[in-house]
């Protein structure tokens, strides 16, 4: 997507990310998809809150299963808040691409750039509000009947819940503002752009100077340029933009962008686009050179993109294998699932249901590396949340080791019959089943873009322009002429 030239000013503190408006439709499809879980993650996890903490207070089982202990309500309190806290990161890198730019003064030779500061308030809005919810839920849960001196304690909890509400309720109302403020800037954002490049007047800038300021942000070499560009008229406009750019793609003299500007308006920065052209373009030499020093323990920075390696990374025969390890893990989830009734028939309710959403997580997971392998469009746009599938079948681990292999029903029989022997065997490979597919999540997760277009030659300029391209139709021709499928995963 074309940025304006206002942020990438040299004297600013915003770098423009451009990034495709299929790519910016993905991500925030996938933000909405998450926010409700975040929101339900959150909620759980207040709820879990006032549920055990009650349960210590009172030194009873209050939140018992069928006069079990309270092994649930525990595990949830353990457990949960990694969960909610992991849901809630949509990630920098996506923040980024959904705003175009991020900010970072660059004090130092090497830095990070962040999200826009509004950017995950929508995130955290979404949290709070489950966050308490959950809690007031949690209270009204509480069986106040079966405890002793039920008004005092009842007085002290609602005294946690005031002093945990009074900050959260003030991160709500500032994020909320936040929020409002960053939907009102990409509104306005979108409508420029929309003014600009269909109404505006288009013009080829070439680059007059090019040079490495001698730092990097996110492991990429930041570079000042000199653009110059034709009015009409016969004058010109020479401008100064600080961008980053992997070293292979180095800006050189000679290098040109795509302008767009509004005649009315030819010096607003604000309504000036820029696009840098890739394909045909002559780059730095020696792009070694460019390439961020090693620091202590991490290594030197990234030539090319992780999409793009020097060297093939990942083959055909990959997502394959991958697809029937999680196959032969989903078997296992769903063999223990159908022979635990036979096997062992006094089972509590919550056991079984731990067996069976086990079988469910580890079958997802294995239509997840199914999409992947049909090498499906829909992967390419939601690798995320797709990953996030992936991951879930690590947290039935705990669950059925609290649950199932925790819980007396299970060793109670004396295992003289061979269906239960097996059973129990199956249980003990469900939950490294689920360590197994958790390893295999960050494959999909690190590789995915690489696994899908593993064996498909595509030119890496016309790539990369593509997925920096205004025009949505950019990356629907990638797929016509070269098989190639981009979307988010090409971004991993």
């Amino acid at each position: 997507m074309a940025f304006p030239l206002n942020l990438a000013r040299p004297d600013g503190d915003t770098f423009p990310f451009p990034t495709s408006p299929v790519i910016v439709a993905d991500r925030l499809r996938g933000l909405r998809l998450r926010l409700p879980l975040i929101g339900v993650l959150w909620a759980l996890v207040g709820a879990a809150y006032i549920a055990v903490t009650a349960s210590l207070l009172f030194d009873e089982p209050l939140f018992a299963f069928g006069g079990g202990s309270p092994l649930a309500a525990t595990a949830a309190y353990l457990f949960l808040p990694s969960v909610a806290f992991a849901a809630n990161l949509v990630g920098n890198q996506a923040l980024r691409q959904i705003y175009g730019f991020g900010e970072s003064e660059v004090p130092h030779d090497s830095n990070s750039c962040f999200a826009p500061t509004n950017g995950g308030a929508v995130q955290r809005c979404t949290g709070c509000a489950g966050f308490l919810t959950g809690m007031a839920a949690g209270h009204f849960l509480v069986p106040w009947g079966a405890v002793a001196d039920a008004a005092w304690w009842r007085q002290a909890v609602l005294g946690l819940l005031l002093v945990i509400c009074l900050p959260v309720v003030r991160i709500l109302r500032f994020d909320w503002i936040r929020m409002r403020a960053a939907r009102s800037w990409r509104r306005d954002s979108r409508r420029v752009l929309r003014e600009v490049v269909d109404g505006g007047t288009h013009a080829v800038a070439t680059v007059t100077a090019a040079r490495h300021t001698g730092k990097w942000l996110d492991r990429l070499p930041v570079f000042r340029l000199t653009l110059t560009w034709p009015l009409p008229g016969g004058g010109e406009r020479t401008a100064e933009i600080r961008v980053t750019e992997y070293p292979c793609w180095a800006p050189a003299e000679g290098n040109t962008f795509d302008v767009w500007y509004d005649p009315a308006a030819p010096d607003d920065d604000s309504r000036v686009l820029l696009h840098r052209r890739l394909v045909g373009q002559r780059f730095a030499e020696d792009p070694e050179k460019l390439r961020e020093p090693a620091h202590g323990e991490t290594g030197t920075g990234p030539l090319r993109p992780s999409w793009s390696p020097e060297k093939p990374t990942a083959s055909a025969g990959e997502r394959v294998l991958f697809f029937l390890i999680a196959l032969l893990c989903a078997g296992a989830g769903v063999t223990a699932a159908a022979l635990t009734p036979a096997a062992f028939d006094a089972l509590p309710w919550y056991s079984d249901l731990a067996i069976d959403a086990q079988a469910v997580l580890l079958v997802a997971n294995a239509c997840a590396w199914g999409v992947l392998l049909l090498r499906r469009p829909w992967f390419a746009r939601h690798r995320t949340s797709v990953a996030l599938v992936t991951m879930l079948p690590f947290t039935g681990i705990f669950t059925l080791g609290l649950l199932v292999l925790g819980e007396d029903p299970v060793w109670l029989f004396e295992f003289d019959r061979t269906i239960e022997t097996v059973t129990a065997w199956l249980y003990g490979g469900t939950m490294a089943a689920g360590l197994v597919t958790y390893l295999l999540s960050f494959a999909m997760l690190l590789r995915g873009g690489q696994l899908l277009n593993a064996g498909i030659d595509a030119p890496p300029e016309e790539v990369a322009e593509a997925l920096r391209h205004h025009d949505p139709a950019a990356i629907d021709r990638l797929r016509t002429r070269y098989g190639y499928i981009a979307g988010t995963a090409t971004l991993s």
